[in-house]
């Protein structure tokens, strides 16, 4: 049984005789290792990556909401936007102008 004492110098001192080895690679795993086994596998991923991304940022159907109702009644004057009292996260004019522009960007219709 060790005392405290010989417990707090085992975990203070570095332990010198723990070091890794050095491990040589054969030359038989790297030519084994190039061998492509499922070309099909890189083909796919490459088609896939090959694909452009579709613009996957949507609205959610409040914003939807809040904006189309916002335009409708004011048209683009935010300021007045800002004073509605369907603001509920009290919006600046500079907000409400992002997320008008963010909706025309989806919507087309607008």
């Amino acid at each position: 049984e060790l005392t405290i004492w010989e417990r707090w110098v085992w975990l203070v001192t570095p332990i010198k005789s723990f070091q890794l080895k050095e491990t040589k690679v054969k030359d038989t795993d790297v030519e084994t290792s190039k061998v492509i086994r499922k070309p099909y596998v890189i083909e796919g991923l490459q088609a896939a990556a090959s694909v452009p991304s579709k613009k996957t940022m949507g609205i959610s159907s409040d914003m939807i909401h809040y904006v189309s109702h916002m335009v409708e009644n004011y048209g683009e004057d935010y300021k007045v936007m800002a004073r509605d009292e369907k603001n509920y996260y009290q919006d600046t004019p500079k907000q409400i102008k992002r997320k008008v522009n963010l909706y025309k960007q989806h919507h087309q219709g607008l």
